[in-house]
């Protein structure tokens, strides 16, 4: 069942208003917390896709591409995840506000080439960039507040592995303290989707083969005007 929002609408998770400003900050410094101490790297296997209900998972696969001021650099490229680039995700759960989405790794080389993966069920889905925290975390908590969702993609059922795109996200940087420059903000107006399939299916026969196939399906550019539109997931 597909469910519609008002883009200005209260925000909703299930049949419940969301928790207050301090929760959600809360649940932003934890996160980060967490997965500084130690970067997600591993490879998803068969039970990894599987839910309690029976459903199952996809491995999602995208890949971000970034340059700052011209320059080309990874957007994983930091041992510690504030400094890198960060997805937002917004789902049925969420009602397609975004919401920190997790930093997955299959090994260090995939991750400074921009590879990163998500385990999700069948359905729609939204996504934005965020650069690193460039403030302090009440400044942090209000930008991802306000960031909205820049493309929607759909997970399909019965498949394994999709690939929904490379996204080329460029913007302009500061320098840091030791050298090297970190984003600061991004030039959304460059902002790109390439469909790199041949690479994503390298990747697909790295480490995903034993899964199954894999199938490319790219997002689709999400403006601010359009609405929300949402699945309920299987087994919901």
């Amino acid at each position: 069942m597909k469910t519609r929002l008002r883009k200005n609408g209260e925000r909703w998770v299930g049949s419940a208003k969301t928790g207050s400003r301090w929760l959600w900050l809360g649940a932003v410094v934890t996160a980060l917390m967490t997965s500084s101490c130690a970067l997600n790297v591993a490879r998803p296997g068969a039970a990894d896709l599987r839910t309690k209900d029976g459903h199952n998972k996809a491995v999602v696969l995208i890949r971000v591409v970034t340059e700052i001021d011209g320059q080309g650099l990874p957007a994983f490229r930091a041992t510690y995840p504030q400094d890198s680039i960060w997805l937002g995700l917004g789902d049925f759960s969420s009602g397609g506000k975004l919401e920190i989405a997790p930093q997955q790794f299959f090994s260090k080389e995939t991750r400074l080439n921009g590879w990163t993966y998500l385990l999700l069920e069948p359905g729609i889905y939204y996504l934005a960039p965020h650069p690193p925290q460039n403030e302090n975390a009440f400044a942090y908590d209000r930008s991802w507040k306000e960031t909205p969702p820049r493309w929607r993609f759909e997970v399909p059922r019965n498949v394994p592995v999709v690939y929904v795109g490379t996204l080329f996200v460029p913007g302009r940087g500061r320098w840091l303290i030791f050298g090297g420059r970190m984003m600061q903000a991004f030039d959304e107006k460059r902002f790109e989707i390439r469909d790199e399939s041949a690479l994503a299916e390298s990747i697909h026969q790295t480490w995903l083969k034993e899964l199954g196939p894999i199938t490319t399906q790219l997002v689709q550019r999400h403006s601010p005007s359009d609405p929300i539109i949402l699945e309920t997931p299987p087994g919901r």
